[in-house]
């Protein structure tokens, strides 16, 4: 199965990539519950409010979570791998 991946940015709103068949999405729950990669990467508060029903895959392999603002909240931890960069000197 190809990797999906939800862009949650300024950007593109709410936006999955992934091969060319791929449907587009009608919004940040549609995008997440379709990805196998979330992007987060614009510190809005309704991206930082994900519901982990959204991250949840049954027995499948857990989502992976890029968290480049450090906003999602760390129960998400419980049903998804995520990720935050971390903070450099002076930040």
């Amino acid at each position: 199965m190809p990797l999906v991946i939800a862009l949650l940015s300024i950007l593109s709103g709410c936006a999955t990539k992934g091969p060319p068949q791929s449907p587009a999405v009608g919004g940040a729950e549609e995008a997440v519950r379709s990805a196998g990669l979330v992007v987060v990467t614009t510190p809005w508060p309704e991206f930082a409010t994900l519901a982990p029903d959204w991250l949840r895959r049954g027995d499948g392999p857990r989502v992976g979570v890029l968290d480049c603002w450090r906003v999602l909240p760390a129960a998400l931890a419980g049903v998804a791998e995520i990720i935050r960069f971390g903070r450099g000197p002076g930040l």
